[in-house]
């Protein structure tokens, strides 16, 4: 419950408002992009037969060390890629045994963030905001959950939209590494996701709130 007179959560499939005595809108139409992604999206993004940049974000704490798990798997893959990883806090020093890899960059959490997106081929993500930013941008993505539950209505919900190969928690340690190698060499899957991506997400959600804000002005 709100006491505010305009509530939005942009973090749902299905867009609906409600108006009594304040206006509440959900929906993926009501997202709001930082100005360059919707700059970034309007350049041209190939989907190749075989993606060569990996980028890795999975939030600023990992406190249960997924990256250095799904690294190990990637890595012994034996695939010819580079991987970019945004970390934050003191995550460089916890994946000591990466730093003098040469096909590994550690890149810090900037404003930045629809450069590196867009460098990606791949990107490994957790379930947070930034699965609407790859969306956006037409980036296949593998999204990991590491905080809410596999359960979780949102993370359900988001799937609806079909713009990313999902993993549960509890198949991290037995199954990443098969379920990254059959994504990495499915390019259809990969386009279809793109796709998807492009066709739900757009950069109107500003003026979507304004023109409901103009009507919850007028009654």
């Amino acid at each position: 419950k709100t006491n505010s007179d305009l509530s939005i959560m942009p973090y749902t499939f299905k867009n609906y408002k409600n108006t009594k005595n304040n206006l509440k809108i959900k929906g993926h139409k009501y997202f709001i992009f930082p100005k360059e992604f919707e700059q970034t999206s309007k350049l041209k993004k190939k989907i190749k037969k075989n993606p060569e940049n990996i980028l890795i974000s999975l939030g600023g704490t990992d406190p249960k060390n997924v990256i250095a798990n799904i690294l190990n798997q990637i890595l012994s893959s034996n695939l010819n890629f580079k991987v970019k990883i945004l970390h934050g806090f003191n995550k460089k020093a916890l994946l000591g045994n990466f730093n003098n890899m040469q096909n590994i960059k550690f890149v810090n959490y900037q404003n930045q963030i629809h450069k590196l997106l867009f460098w990606a081929d791949l990107a490994i993500i957790n379930e947070g905001n930034i699965k609407f930013e790859t969306g956006a941008l037409g980036i296949p993505s593998i999204m990991i959950n590491t905080v809410e539950r596999d359960n979780s209505i949102l993370i359900k919900d988001f799937l609806k939209f079909r713009t990313v190969k999902y993993i549960p928690f509890n198949l991290i340690n037995v199954n990443f590494k098969k379920i990254f190698l059959r994504y990495y060499k499915d390019t259809s899957l990969r386009k279809f996701h793109s796709l998807n991506g492009k066709k739900y997400f757009d950069f109107k959600g500003p003026s979507r709130i304004i023109k409901k804000l103009k009507i919850l002005n007028e009654i």
